[in-house]
């Protein structure tokens, strides 16, 4: 493990010829002083050419490592993975359809390390489409709690926290023990499991990723194929709970 070294893990399928060059290039124009990063990419069997995508520009930056699943065990799997074969302190899921912005890293770590009892944190989005034209029109409802308690409760009645603005030390992944094995919405889950566990978040005002929004995505297609309906079961079930309850504790003060 590296004090300063930021892991971000990128599951990616079949994106090879659209979005992941571009993720790729996002990471590697990385503004870093105090902190520097290695990026791996965890294809999930992608029948595309991403692995000869991805091993050319590794053989130019050694920063990139490339792994290949035998199978596709979905994004939850892949970031399982990309967890164990990882070396950094801090650990960042990034989409193989988003990008960084060129401080992010830099600036995640400057917070982190002049609060060292902060678990996790998140940013600010900026939207995009498939062409990188930014929707200033649109915005993300980012919201902060100042306990784990009211965070958990807030996000198990709506996800506020965009995938790709997330940050966490690499005891938080462990202590929760990594990304459970849902079919969809995995980010959303570690958010839930990171604040049921009593981590410590911040919520940093500033813009840290494009978040790509475009028809081709996995999370558009979620709520009309039941994957949304199984993880919001799967939730309720996991944290013994009902809607009315959550509607009870998200109408009060905690």
């Amino acid at each position: 493990m590296k004090k300063n070294l930021v892991s971000v893990i990128t599951p990616t399928w079949n994106r090879a010829d659209t979005f992941l060059p571009r993720t790729i290039e996002s990471v590697q124009r990385q503004l870093e002083n105090s902190v520097e990063h290695e990026h791996i990419i965890v294809d999930n069997a992608s029948s595309d050419n991403t692995r000869k995508v991805v091993q050319e520009y590794a053989k130019k930056d050694p920063r990139i490592k490339y792994i290949r699943s035998p199978k596709n065990v979905k994004a939850s799997g892949a970031l399982n993975i990309g967890f164990k074969a990882s070396k950094g302190s801090f650990i960042y899921p990034l989409d193989d359809d988003d990008c960084l912005l060129p401080y992010t890293l830099e600036n995640f770590y400057e917070v982190f390390s002049k609060a060292p009892k902060i678990d996790w944190m998140y940013g600010v989005p900026l939207i995009i489409d498939a062409n990188d034209v930014i929707n200033y029109k649109w915005r993300w409802p980012n919201k902060d709690y100042s306990t784990s308690k009211q965070m958990f409760w807030h996000l198990m009645k709506a996800d506020f926290i965009c995938n790709g603005t997330v940050i966490m030390r690499r005891s938080a992944v462990i202590k929760v023990k990594g990304w459970d094995k849902t079919l969809a919405s995995q980010d959303y889950v570690m958010w839930l499991k990171l604040a049921f566990a009593g981590l410590k978040h911040k919520h940093m005002r500033q813009y840290v990723v494009f978040y790509r929004q475009h028809d081709k995505r996995e999370s558009s297609k979620n709520a009309t194929n039941g994957l949304w309906a199984g993880v919001r079961k799967y939730l309720l079930e996991k944290y013994n709970t009902t809607e009315q309850e959550i509607l009870e504790k998200t109408a009060r003060k905690q």
